[in-house]
């Protein structure tokens, strides 16, 4: 009932009967009909924009005040954003983390590695491998260090990913801004294998790659004999062979991700092309509700 809204708004004579007037003439209330049809549609009425997009409530047609909501959401934000901070810096939370982050490392599996390189080069005379098994001359015990060392890697790399892209990339957004909406996509799409198995290649190429002593055995300097140079395996990580393998996985993790950069892109502007008109739509319908759902507020 548009009358308890709009004082001024014209209210139709009611017909008899439908099509019929008091003299039964039904061209005549036709065209009645439509001339006070279009007088109710030429009368300009207070209240009757729409709030969110042209005025408020009152016809005044100042643009609606909504930087309180804004406020009030950036707060909330802000609040969720100091209480993650907060809850990183915890130290009981840090101690769960790493307790949880060890428990389903891979440093379960090279603890043990080092474990039985420490008993076969003590205990049982540092035997070598058998014949054709593993190229050069390096000892089993050795052997079992440099896999033991290959999981480390393989956990910094992880470590890598949830430092980079889950602490960074996904929870500030400055970088983001910073970096930019397409470094933004690749690095997310490198999320998965592709990052992980490129920071391994780039990780051994810095930590483990090479004829130097840190190289050979990261505790040289302890002074232990296992660690000494004389249990070397430095042909195997200084060979033309490693250094491909390495090289590959970095090159692999790369044009994986590339892949997925491309692919997404074009699958989202495919996607976007066939459902932006229902987008709209939608879009149309929800600022209508709210409109419309403003302007009962305003006029109570």
């Amino acid at each position: 009932d548009f009358d308890k809204i709009y004082d001024d708004e014209p209210v139709f004579e009611d017909l008899d009967e439908p099509g019929m007037g008091d003299d039964g003439n039904v061209d005549d209330d036709r065209q009645i009909a439509a001339a006070e049809m279009e007088d109710y549609e030429d009368t300009q009425y207070p209240n009757e924009t729409l709030p969110l997009l042209f005025g408020d409530a009152s016809g005044s047609g100042s643009p609606l005040n909504i930087s309180e909501v804004q406020l009030t959401a950036r707060k909330v934000l802000e609040k969720r954003h100091w209480k993650k901070i907060r809850d990183v810096l915890n130290p009981f939370a840090i101690i769960h983390s790493l307790y949880e982050w060890f428990i389903h490392s891979t440093m379960l599996l090279a603890i043990p590695l080092f474990i039985a390189a420490w008993i076969l080069f003590y205990y049982c005379g540092n035997p070598a491998p058998p014949d054709n098994l593993f190229p050069g001359t390096a000892r089993l015990s050795w052997w079992f260090n440099f896999f033991g060392r290959q999981l480390l890697m393989l956990e910094l790399a992880r470590a890598s990913q949830f430092v980079f892209i889950d602490c960074f990339v996904l929870s500030f957004k400055f970088v983001s801004q910073f970096l930019g909406p397409w470094v933004t996509m690749f690095c997310l799409q490198s999320k998965g294998w592709p990052f992980v198995a490129a920071s391994w290649g780039l990780w051994d190429l810095l930590l483990l790659h090479g004829n130097g002593q840190f190289q050979r055995h990261w505790l040289y300097f302890t002074g232990i004999k296992i660690y000494a140079s004389g249990n070397s395996g430095s042909w195997i990580i200084a060979s033309d062979n490693y250094t491909r393998i390495l090289l590959s996985m970095i090159i692999a993790g790369f044009l994986a991700t590339l892949k997925n950069t491309i692919l997404t892109l074009y699958f989202g502007r495919r996607m976007f092309d066939m459902y932006i008109h229902r987008l709209e739509d939608i879009l149309n319908d929800i600022i209508t509700i709210s409109e419309i759902a403003e302007l009962s507020v305003n006029t109570e």
